[in-house]
């Protein structure tokens, strides 16, 4: 069992992380083409996937508000539909072009307007 005090801690961890991602998604599509280099365009939604799931991390220290929490899984659902669209959504064209990835950066933005860098200090 955890204390609250490392509880507190990876909450703190999973909201820099999962912050992280969101500004990733947040990028104009050149912009995310310079931050994922030789990698896979699908690096996009593995990074936000591997913070996503513990945000309620978060949610239970009182950082993700109900508009957050309805943005996120936005964002998570943009990222399956992404996903079952195939590999033709995932291309350095279709992050320039596709309306899906426009929105998806739309989303990630109104996110980041919800997403100070520690909420734990306006909190304290």
């Amino acid at each position: 069992m955890h204390s609250p005090s490392s509880a507190r801690d990876a909450a703190k961890g999973n909201w820099s992380l999962l912050r992280e991602s969101v500004r990733h998604l947040a990028l104009t599509a050149g912009e995310q083409l310079e931050w994922i280099g030789p990698a896979s365009i699908d690096e996009l939604a593995l990074d936000y996937d591997a913070f996503y799931p513990a945000a309620w991390q978060s949610r239970d220290e009182g950082w993700i508000s109900e508009q957050l929490a309805t943005t996120l899984g936005d964002i998570d659902q943009m990222l399956i539909n992404l996903t079952d669209e195939g590999p033709a959504a995932w291309t350095a064209k279709a992050l320039h072009s596709h309306p899906r990835w426009e929105e998806l950066r739309k989303l990630a933005h109104h996110a980041m307007a919800l997403m100070p860098a520690e909420p734990w200090n306006a909190s304290d």
